[in-house]
């Protein structure tokens, strides 16, 4: 079982991605739950993990799960900011937990997602950009006056 607070923000990258990838393997393993994949056109790649300490509690066998990415981001667009979630692993399905003023259960069937698994290239950036940088940048801007 899988169960995190701030599902708002799961809610946002489940959402982000789905818009250019429909279906996926995520990776549930030590480290957290991650996802690398490609467009159908080739052109955007995702690599992203959530670090197993996002969670309140993440205890689940490492496995690859094949999800249409298009119905968990309906299912995560059901959540409000300050819902919690729990995810399992049930024979066949991932099921999802919204918690609030009352229990909502959603059922999501497994997929054969065939696809080779990626190898990244490694690529030395000059510059790094951390979660401050990228709240700098989002941060909504006060005009002159």
């Amino acid at each position: 079982m899988i169960s995190i607070s701030k599902a708002d923000e799961l809610k946002k990258v489940i959402d982000s991605v789905s818009s250019f990838i429909s279906e996926a393997n995520l990776r549930f393993n030590e480290q957290g739950i991650s996802l690398k994949a490609v467009d159908q056109s080739q052109i955007a790649l995702v690599d992203f993990l959530i670090p197993k300490k996002s969670f309140e509690i993440f205890k689940i066998e490492p496995c690859l799960l094949g999800i249409n990415l298009e119905e968990l981001n309906k299912v995560l667009q059901r959540i409000n900011p300050t819902d919690k979630i729990e995810l399992n692993l049930r024979e066949g399905f991932f099921e999802i937990n919204i918690l609030d003023e009352m229990k909502r259960k959603f059922t999501l069937p497994l997929i054969d997602v065939n696809e080779t698994e990626l190898e990244l290239p490694k690529v030395k950036y000059d510059f790094k950009i951390g979660e401050a940088t990228i709240s700098y940048f989002l941060a909504p801007r006060m005009e002159p006056k």
